[in-house]
């Protein structure tokens, strides 16, 4: 069985397995990459493109391309990537068939997240869990934008406790009605204006190699 690990500097989680755990983790998510036109989410893929991200990362992991120690191998997900993803896995699984082990691999995965949370002290678990849960509007069609710049502005605190305690402000962001949603839903429609596209169309300017070239 795979399990998860926190990162010493509080960015995210490591996945580790062997190469069968990991490659079965990987077949069982992409179940829920769902690439049908009729049951793509509203926003031209934006649920799509944060599972292709996170199983990206698992699938390289077992082929070896990623984390490697003695007979184990991982990938590193951001605790912004994972809470997103998670919500992505379910808001899929609610619009296509599964079964008694599909939803065994959700509980799973929200187990060991909950359990990285717990170390790191039971007040920024108590703060977090809820994005384990529902807490994320994952029907927002800006969806994949809101990720993007919750993870960039995560890694500019640059990791640790302090990083930690300040990620349940940022997630808020990804919370529907609230005032920090609804301000970068604006900021959205603004840069989409001046952009001539769609919101969902927009790229989010986040590749800062130094933000994100630190230690985890």
């Amino acid at each position: 069985m795979y399990y998860i690990l926190p990162t010493a500097r509080c960015l995210g989680v490591e996945f580790w397995g062997n190469q069968f755990e990991l490659a079965n983790l990987y077949d069982q998510l992409n179940k829920f990459f769902i690439v049908r036109d009729d049951l793509k989410h509203k926003n031209g893929g934006g649920i799509e493109k944060i599972l292709s991200s996170f199983l990206y990362e698992i699938r390289h992991a077992y082929q070896h391309d990623r984390l490697i120690k003695e007979d184990k191998f991982g990938c590193k997900i951001s605790w912004v990537h994972l809470f997103f993803s998670i919500g992505a896995i379910k808001y899929n699984m609610s619009i296509v068939d599964h079964n008694k082990q599909d939803k065994a691999l959700i509980l799973n995965l929200e187990y060991w997240t909950e359990k990285c949370l717990d170390s790191h002290g039971l007040k920024i678990a108590n703060l977090l869990k809820p994005y384990v849960d529902d807490a994320i509007f994952m029907g927002n069609e800006n969806i994949y934008q809101y990720m993007r710049m919750i993870n960039f502005e995560f890694f500019s605190l640059k990791g640790g406790k302090r990083g930690l305690k300040k990620l349940h402000e940022l997630m808020a962001t990804a919370v529907y009605g609230t005032v920090e949603y609804e301000a970068y839903k604006n900021q959205l429609i603004v840069d989409a204006e001046l952009n001539n596209c769609k919101t969902y169309e927009l790229e989010i300017n986040d590749d800062n190699l130094e933000i994100y070239n630190q230690k985890w």
